[in-house]
């Protein structure tokens, strides 16, 4: 569960995961979490107000697939960049609820991304 509080105050717990959450992000009014069992949900927060009851947007990831870092590139709307523990990295389009790039990656596990102040370029570790 995910747990949303403003200015100290409890606004709601999100729900949706049925595995412990690895990863949170934000991309503009959305709140993406993914969970241990490869499952990508985006929740719409606002202020106070958060929808608590159904997450925006649900994605079950490929089995493939072992999510080990998330980053929200900052000039790429509705778009996060996924991570594995096999070296590949996924982009993902919220908007429309699929891949829009993968890249094969180093062969080494993606343990961290950060963004850089160059557009376009994020940091691989």
């Amino acid at each position: 569960d995910i747990h949303v509080v403003h200015r100290a105050e409890p606004v709601g717990v999100l729900r949706g995961h049925s595995r412990p959450v690895r990863h949170l992000a934000w991309v503009g009014e959305l709140l993406v979490s993914l969970c241990a069992g490869r499952r990508l949900n985006a929740w719409r927060v606002e202020g106070e107000e958060a929808d608590v009851d159904t997450p925006t947007l649900t994605v079950q990831l490929s089995p493939e697939l072992e999510p080990s870092a998330l980053l929200h590139p900052a000039t790429y709307l509705n778009k996060v960049l996924i991570g594995c523990r096999s070296g590949a990295l996924e982009l993902w389009n919220l908007r429309r609820a699929r891949r829009v790039h993968r890249f094969a990656g180093w062969g080494t596990a993606v343990t961290a991304l950060a963004q850089s102040t160059a557009v376009d370029v994020v940091a691989i570790g």
